[in-house]
């Protein structure tokens, strides 16, 4: 539901952008490629966490290493 509100307008933006100037929807496409290029190649080698369940894990380690030291 929300990804369907939020696609409405953006294709609104696309479209009047694209009737107002064509270099502005170049610059957008090309900023977003270079948004998601930073985002995607370094996260395919370095996931956050495979499951929740590692995640708690991996905190609760953490938080009594804390208790530790």
């Amino acid at each position: 539901m929300t990804s369907s509100v939020a696609l409405t307008p953006a294709c609104a933006a696309l479209v009047a952008a694209f009737l107002v100037d064509v270099a502005a929807d170049v610059i957008a496409l090309v900023v977003h490629g270079v948004a998601v290029a930073c985002f995607g190649l370094p996260s395919r080698h370095h996931p956050v966490a495979k499951a929740p369940e590692e995640e708690f894990a991996a905190l609760a380690a953490a938080e009594a290493a804390l208790d530790r030291g």
